[in-house]
């Protein structure tokens, strides 16, 4: 008997080997299993991709029992009408007033959406909450002002976070680790400038801060031999502005962020570059560092600050342009050729019934009207004549292309039949063609007729060169007479500029410059001429490879970005400063108006939401990581991040509800 029992113990131990072994085997897809979120490897550049369709929350409340996440069919994502969202300010927002600075009304603007846009994605407030200082949290728990940020999770969200084994989003006392944001603020430039009211929120000029926080340091990349140096100011915004609905209620309202930033780095996503602070209070404007680097790279040779005569002259800090906060739906459509998220001619949405103009007005002739414009002339054309001349007059290759046997007997010939060609059949032709002509052939004729005289004598002074020259080696020696005779004159035109610049000097730089003083300067510069001849090539592979010029300029050619400089930039850079902005004669304040409202690429500043990426896409659905800033490339603010990008700055959210920015990373994204 007991060998009996012992049989059928064992054969039941058989059994239930062999079920265990058949359940090990079992392929995976004979059990339904949860549909994971979906994990993408992060790339060195942190690019985003679009990501999974949400399920629209109206449709899962419509099912009395819902089947689990991974059995529900796809359903795309609803688009909504892209607008902004209304943003009552006066409901009561999660800011005690008790610990802000001074009472602040909110001036966070709104521009009406569609039904549609409201009703898919109406701000939510978060409860009231009287715990402390979200600064200061208790020892023996979590930051108060968590509490009164936490916000109910949208169904689309939780079903796709939970999918996996009916889970939800994780979280911590220190925040969740996605969110699904519902809004994006867009930080509009005033258009003109509201002198009356408080600092609230800016780019550039100046941070104001408490003496107890210090100018954020850091070593920059660029010059590691250099040890810390202080960051450019980019950006303070008041977060009382902030909407509720903001990163889904997390982050700071009351108190500023600010932003620094190195922009003489290359690469753009070093941590080191950038330094974002959170204060509680507002202080005094606070003077700049006195090494404070410039705001662009020291080597003149790029195209920023052409007025400046020296390195020592590039400004380290922007122009202070006053902001509104525009509360927008955070959205993203297809256009065709990428996910975007900014619609076409956005800034008219921003400015609507205000004009825009994408770009910049002709403005002609129009003189500087300030001391300091007519410095920045001056400077200018210091800066052109104090670059090294050319080592040598004709360089050995030229010179043995003129040296090639009927090469330089050659030039005239060619130059007369190519002005014939143009005359012909180029724009030239104009001025031979039978009346009667139409009101615009009149007008081009009119202009032609002056070109084609200066055109003509330009080929007899040449032809009459050449006569005089006819050798690869008499031009040469002429070329180099010339060369040295233009150092010379370099040399006494920067000295008589530096006397016109002391007089310059002598009066208060951000006055009034009288039409008179600026008609006898520029005569002055127009009078001091220097002529001379240079070769230069056409093409090295051509049977025509070099060509010989006379070139003649005055100190007046040589003050173009000057004069721009004197009349756009100065106009950008009084109009917001009230007691400078009078200064702008008003024709011209009215003409660079609609352009100075204008979106550089059409991609504003943001804070929140979806990001204008240049080499990324937004990614929609739960996200591990927010925007805190985007800082655009902006003509007006005189901003052009490496070729005509924008920077990004992102978080997680948890670091976000921590209040850990110094967890924050950059990028730097070019077209």
């Amino acid at each position: 008997m007991m060998m009996g029992m012992i049989a059928g113990a064992a054969a039941l131990l058989l059994v239930l080997v062999v079920v265990m072994v058949a359940r090990r085997r079992r392929p995976t897809s004979a059990k339904p299993a949860a549909a994971a979120p979906p994990v993408v490897a992060e790339e060195p550049q942190r690019r985003r991709t679009l990501g999974p369709a949400v399920t629209a929350p109206e449709t899962l409340l419509a099912e009395p029992e819902p089947a689990p996440a991974h059995q529900l069919p796809p359903e795309p994502r609803r688009r909504v009408a892209i607008g902004l969202t209304p943003f009552d300010a006066s409901e009561p927002d999660n800011v005690h007033e008790e610990e802000a600075a001074e009472p602040l009304p909110a001036p966070v603007e709104e521009l009406r959406p569609s039904p549609l846009a409201v009703a898919a994605f109406p701000l939510e407030r978060p409860a009231e909450d009287s715990g402390a200082d979200p600064a200061e949290p208790p020892e023996d728990g979590p930051p108060s002002i968590l509490a009164q940020l936490k916000t109910k999770k949208k169904a689309g969200a939780n079903v796709l976070a939970g999918a996996a084994e009916g889970s939800t989003t994780s979280s911590t006392p220190f925040g969740p680790s996605e969110i699904e944001e519902s809004v994006s603020l867009v930080l509009r430039r005033q258009v003109p400038p509201r002198f009356d009211e408080a600092p609230r929120s800016w780019l550039g000029g100046l941070p104001m801060m408490p003496d107890a926080v210090e100018w954020p340091r850091a070593v920059a990349p660029e010059a590691l031999d250099e040890g810390e140096v202080p960051l450019n100011f980019v950006a303070q915004i008041a977060c009382a502005d902030f909407p509720a609905a903001l990163w889904d209620g997390l982050g700071p309202r009351p108190g500023w962020l600010l932003l620094f930033l190195n922009p003489r780095d290359g690469q753009g996503d070093d941590p080191r570059i950038f330094r974002v602070l959170h204060i509680a209070e507002l202080g005094q404007e606070r003077a700049p560092p006195e090494d404070l680097p410039p705001v662009v790279s020291p080597d003149l040779a790029s195209g920023d600050y052409l007025w400046c005569a020296s390195e020592e002259q590039i400004p380290g800090t922007w122009r202070r342009w006053p902001v509104d906060l525009v509360a927008g739906v955070n959205d993203s459509h297809d256009d065709g050729y990428r996910i975007s998220v900014t619609p076409k001619d956005f800034a008219r949405q921003l400015h609507d019934g205000t004009a825009v103009a994408d770009v910049r007005p002709e403005l002609g002739d129009t003189p500087p009207f300030s001391w300091r414009g007519a410095l920045y002339v001056v400077d200018s054309i210091l800066r052109l004549l104090a670059q090294p001349p050319a080592a040598h007059g004709v360089a050995p290759a030229q010179r043995e292309a003129l040296d090639r046997p009927g090469s330089v007997a050659s030039i005239i010939p060619e130059l007369r039949a190519r002005e014939q060609e143009w005359l012909t059949e180029g724009e030239g032709a104009i001025l031979f063609k039978e009346e009667p002509l139409r009101e615009r052939e009149v007008e081009l004729r009119d202009r032609i007729q002056p070109i084609a005289e200066q055109r003509q004598q330009a080929l007899d002074r040449l032809a009459a060169f050449i006569v005089d020259y006819p050798t690869g080696a008499a031009i040469a020696k002429r070329v180099e007479a010339d060369r040295k005779k233009d150092i010379v004159w370099r040399r006494e035109a920067a000295e008589r500029l530096e006397a016109i610049r002391a007089q310059i000097l002598s009066h208060s730089l951000d006055t009034k410059l009288d039409p008179a003083d600026w008609a006898a300067l520029r005569d002055d510069l127009a009078s001091q001429r220097h002529a001379r001849w240079i070769v230069e090539w056409t093409s090295r592979n051509s049977e025509f490879p070099v060509m010989i010029i006379e070139q003649e300029r005055s100190l007046f050619d040589l003050a173009a970005a000057g004069i721009e400089a004197a009349v756009v930039q100065l106009a950008a850079d009084y109009q917001a400063d009230p007691e400078l902005s009078a200064l702008v004669p008003a024709a011209l304040r009215d003409r660079l108006e609609p352009h100075w409202r204008a979106l550089t690429d059409n991609r504003p500043h943001r804070i929140g939401g979806f990001h204008d990426g240049l080499q990324s896409e937004p990614e929609e659905g739960p996200q591990g990581e927010v925007l805190l800033f985007q800082i655009a490339s902006d003509e007006a603010m005189h901003w052009m991040w490496g070729d005509g990008g924008a920077y990004f700055i992102f978080i997680t959210p948890r670091d976000l509800a921590a209040g850990q920015f110094d967890h924050a990373e950059i990028r730097l994204e070019q077209p």
